[in-house]
């Protein structure tokens, strides 16, 4: 499957749905053969993601970038959302996320063998990233 128009629709209908007119979002991805248990929590955590980046990153309308790239790297699958907005709160932490969105991300990143990380600060930004260790791309 051609990964990137389908990501890049995601991506745009979730924009289009939200009113997030400001804020651009470019998708970069490899081919990949990924199973349909794999495929659909990939796509609901993207859509998480990106949701986040527009609640978090650039509230009140502001504008700004959110990147998607999905990629094979060393043997593993590597899918990252990263935006330019507001970055994390001072005391984040992912080992007791407060947000549902964020429980449910860990939780299916978890579900097809994949780990899950966010990194960022506040005014610089925010990048999560998904790793697949599974070789799953072609």
């Amino acid at each position: 499957m051609d990964m990137e128009p389908f990501l890049r629709e995601l991506c745009q209908d979730i924009l289009k749905t939200s009113g997030a007119e400001r804020v651009d979002c470019t998708v970069s991805a490899a081919e990949s053969d990924l199973p349909p248990d794999t495929l659909i929590p990939l796509a609901l955590i993207l859509a998480e993601l990106v949701s986040n980046a527009l609640e978090h990153g650039f509230p009140n309308g502001e504008a700004g970038r959110i990147g998607v790239d999905l990629r094979a790297d060393d043997g593993a699958l590597v899918l990252t959302v990263h935006d330019d907005g507001a970055g994390l709160p001072d005391g984040f932490t992912l080992t007791r996320p407060s947000s549902l969105g964020l429980k449910i991300v860990s939780s299916l990143a978890a579900q097809i063998g994949g780990t899950f990380s966010m990194t960022g600060s506040r005014g610089q930004g925010t990048t999560a990233r998904l790793v697949l260790t599974q070789t799953m791309a072609s």
